[in-house]
């Protein structure tokens, strides 16, 4: 790859090293998200957003022995933060599946139910929060070893599609919180259930859609 074109992925990528060239970036609407990358010496390495946002390092190109037979490379035990992750987006899940349940919802008081809901968006903003933290302080560098660049939280890095995932994941989150915290209010009237219990709840979704 040469030109305006290697240019433009080499500016959308991290920090290559000296003597570092660009082969070939793939990725939805002109952000990057996979990147083939030839090293100073001339042997090749593989950079995706996921690794990068998650510490995991440089890839082998996928014809590259290291690499199983389905294609994928055996990786490493998940960070502490993966592990968090997991759990607080697992529980939250578990409470709105449990919120969900006829046997849970017929017999259980409302403000109960309400609550079960409201604890399970608790949950799952603070994991869309690590994960958005999880993008502003991955490296500056395609090596793990740079030093992450200072960012603003409100500006972040809107020049990589995980940014914009988790940022907008983030704001959904939020709204979740504000619907389900509605809810358990049990003296709105029609007007305020929409502004504040429909309303955010919409939103919310949207969000989610837009994130995934």
């Amino acid at each position: 790859m040469s030109g305006p074109a290697s240019e433009r992925s080499a500016r959308a990528l991290p920090e290559l090293p000296a003597g570092w060239r660009v082969i070939r970036t793939t990725g939805p609407l002109g952000f990057v998200t996979r990147a083939r990358l030839e090293r100073a010496d001339g042997s090749q390495a593989e950079w995706t957003s996921r690794r990068h946002r998650k510490r995991l390092g440089l890839g082998p190109p996928l014809e590259d022995p290291a690499y199983t037979r389905t294609g994928r490379k055996a990786r490493g035990r998940p960070s502490r933060m993966s592990w968090w992750l997991a759990a607080l987006f697992g529980v939250g899940a578990l409470c709105f599946a449990i919120g969900s349940l006829p046997l849970f919802f017929d017999h259980a008081a409302p403000g109960i139910v309400a609550t079960t809901f409201f604890v399970g968006s608790i949950l799952f903003t603070t994991a869309a929060y690590l994960q958005y933290h999880e993008t502003l302080t991955a490296p500056g560098g395609v090596q793990t070893g740079s030093r992450p660049p200072r960012r603003r939280p409100l500006r972040g890095a809107p020049g990589r599609i995980d940014w914009w995932a988790t940022a907008v994941q983030l704001v959904g989150t939020v709204l979740f919180n504000v619907s389900t915290f509605a809810a358990t209010q049990d003296d709105l009237g029609l007007v305020q259930e929409r502004r504040l219990i429909w309303g955010p709840d919409l939103a919310g979704s949207v969000c989610f859609l837009i994130a995934s």
